[in-house]
């Protein structure tokens, strides 16, 4: 593959013609662009903000993950001039990497237009769809013809960068359908509108929470998402990159509480900051281990009589363990689906684990009989072993599938971010009642047989 960050540093310490530079860098995307501004001194940044178009820097800067660094190299008319040119979304975004003092003056200077849209995003919470939305769309009304439509969609291509979809309203802006460029351009001029618009596909509304979008309208595979308010008026879009990007954020938080991580780390920061991220969960885990530890301490009597049962306490609590993480990873991914489909899928992870439990047990009664076999245990002994370890697997590996589905489920419906239970709470559950299981029914074996 090209190296096309060395060609963009090559053109631009080699090329002295500013337009001749300007016109090769945009054959070249803007991401590609912004990556080798790590490898540009201050000096040649500033070049590229004389000689490159508004349009293009915007688009450049929006790929920047550290924007202060080299928004502090412009002009604040600079700055406002490419938020002129920026998706609302981004150039909201943008805002909130200045400081206050610059901000105040950047709003005296953008258009009246692209400070309201961004005053608009920036009025939702953080958790709230509209404030990823952008205002950046095609909007047609639905009493126009088909000759009108297409007139007004020309108009409209150079301030918007998503023309595929065109959204149609009524007269006072509520959301009637989308239109499809490819229809409009194919329809003739004695059709009517209202035989292309959509009417019945998906839209998402501006209250809604991030961590509450339905995963399922990315099957869609649209370039963007009607966002609509209480009253159903058309007032921005979601595109599909952002929709993807909310998605592999929630799953980057979700593993790494999973992973008992109170927030995800940036491998960048102090090594301390990743300690304290780690450490309250760590100690967390320590007193829950403690509580494990004195559960079984409770059982003394039957582990000092019944020394081989407990060879095989770690391998129970491990397999619960790990079935309950399964059926854990699975519902998390399906919280977003109706009731209906919760219910099936809590019902299947029960019926699963069963099943595995059933299937493991088979395996570890003869790995389990044979072993104490080995060690001259008694055939007497080593068979009460064997089937205190065997229905103990099939008991709490299946009682670990249906904690792992139904635990999620209802911390969702008590608004708790299901990803909490995950690690330890859920991980907890499954060894307390694997060693009550297993001791349990060890002593209840060795006592009736």
């Amino acid at each position: 593959m090209r190296d096309f960050i060395l060609e963009i540093l090559n053109l631009v310490q080699n090329t002295m013609d500013d337009e001749v530079l300007s016109d090769e860098l945009s054959q070249y995307h803007a991401s590609d662009i912004a990556d080798s501004f790590d490898e540009l001194t201050d000096e040649e940044i500033r070049r590229l903000y004389d000689i490159l178009p508004s349009e293009f820097l915007a688009d450049i800067i929006t790929y920047i993950e550290e924007k202060e660094r080299y928004l502090d190299l412009m002009e604040n008319e600079d700055v406002a001039d490419i938020l002129d040119n920026m998706e609302s979304n981004d150039a909201a975004e943008v805002l909130e990497e200045l400081d206050e003092e610059d901000i105040l003056e950047i709003n005296q200077l953008v258009e009246p237009e692209t400070l309201e849209d961004i005053n608009l995003i920036n009025s939702y919470d953080d958790n709230e769809l509209g404030s990823v939305m952008s205002t950046d769309y095609i909007e047609i009304k639905a009493d126009l013809t088909i000759k009108q439509a297409m007139k007004a969609v020309i108009n409209s291509a150079n301030e918007v960068e998503n023309i595929n979809v065109i959204y149609v309203t009524d007269e006072v802006g509520k959301y009637v359908g989308i239109i499809t460029l490819r229809d409009l351009i194919r329809a003739r001029s004695t059709d009517l509108l209202e035989d292309i618009i959509k009417t019945n596909y998906p839209t998402l509304y501006d209250y809604s929470l991030l961590d509450e979008i339905d995963h399922d309208i990315l099957d869609y595979e649209l370039e963007s998402y009607g966002v609509l308010d209480r009253r159903g008026l058309l007032i921005g879009i979601v595109n599909d990159e952002t929709l993807i990007e909310l998605v592999e954020e929630e799953y980057k938080e979700d593993y790494a509480m999973l992973a008992g991580i109170s927030e995800i780390e940036d491998t960048t920061e102090p090594i301390y900051k990743s300690v304290l991220a780690r450490l309250p969960w760590l100690a967390f885990l320590l007193v829950i281990g403690l509580l494990v530890s004195l559960l079984t301490s409770s059982f003394e009597k039957v582990i000092l009589e019944l020394t081989t049962v407990v060879f095989f306490q770690s391998l129970i609590l491990g397999m619960a363990g790990n079935t309950g993480t399964q059926s854990l990873a699975v519902t998390i991914s399906k919280l977003n689906d109706d009731e209906k489909k919760i219910g099936k899928v809590i019902k299947r992870e029960l019926i699963t684990g069963f099943l595995n439990g059933l299937i493991i047990a088979v395996i570890a009664f003869g790995l389990v009989i044979g072993f104490l076999l080995l060690r001259n245990e008694g055939v007497s002994a080593s068979l009460k072993t064997a089937l205190s370890v065997s229905i103990s697997l099939i008991i709490s590996m299946s009682i670990a599938a249906f904690l792992g589905a139904f635990v999620p489920y209802v911390l969702s419906k008590l608004k708790v971010d299901p990803a909490v239970a995950s690690g330890p709470f859920i991980t907890t559950i499954n060894d307390i009642v694997a060693i009550i299981i297993y001791y349990s029914l060890a002593s209840l074996l060795f006592t009736i047989l």
